[in-house]
């Protein structure tokens, strides 16, 4: 507890069953946002009286297993009302690796998104060794033509965006070290979700 107050930001689980099903989201120890996973046949209006409906919510619902990955469909809950768009989101160990946004009406709003996890990955660069933090990633974003336009590296160091495939694939000592098929996921925009995880580090 003595470290816990120490702490500013931070999230706080709940489970039932050993289900996740809440986190709540603290920064400078204030809630600022949460995220709640509905279990089958559950509404958002079930759980009302266990939020705090102040902040904004992430309600996560209608989860499935498709290749051995999780995907949910997302909504949200901000100023007293679930907003009619919706996400589909692809996790995979907790993570979020993919998404797409869709209207009421299920017609896509924008592009995919994808994100490669390079958590703790080590990588000898010419023999310069280079460790990857907790929380690093590089973040593949699509249009709605499914064209890539914009690659993001996010390593907690001078992280150059990309706007051109051809010089991600010419210049990014990442590139060596990623399977024909890790590329081409992450370069393309379809299929949103993976056919193996075997195609993830």
């Amino acid at each position: 507890m003595q470290q816990l107050a120490n702490i500013d930001n931070f999230s706080k689980l709940y489970y039932e069953d050993e289900n996740l099903t809440k986190e709540e989201i603290f920064e400078d120890k204030i809630l600022s946002e949460g995220i709640y996973y509905l279990l089958p046949g559950q509404n958002y209006t079930d759980v009302l009286n266990q939020i705090d409906i102040s902040v904004l919510w992430d309600f996560k619902s209608d989860r499935e297993i498709i290749n051995t990955f999780e995907v949910w469909e997302s909504r949200i809950y901000k100023s007293g009302e679930l907003s009619s768009n919706y996400s589909r989101e692809v996790y995979f160990n907790g993570k979020n690796i993919a998404g797409q946004s869709y209207t009421s009406s299920s017609e896509p709003i924008g592009g995919i998104y994808k994100i490669l996890d390079l958590s703790n990955v080590i990588l000898n660069n010419n023999g310069y060794i280079i460790k990857f933090p907790n929380g690093s990633s590089y973040n593949f974003y699509f249009n709605s033509k499914g064209v890539l336009y914009r690659i993001f590296p996010d390593t907690g160091g001078w992280d150059r965006p990309y706007d051109r495939l051809s010089k991600f694939l010419e210049d990014d000592p990442i590139v060596s070290h990623l399977s024909s098929e890790q590329l081409n996921y992450f370069t393309i925009a379809e299929p949103l979700i993976p056919e193996s995880a075997v195609i993830l580090l």
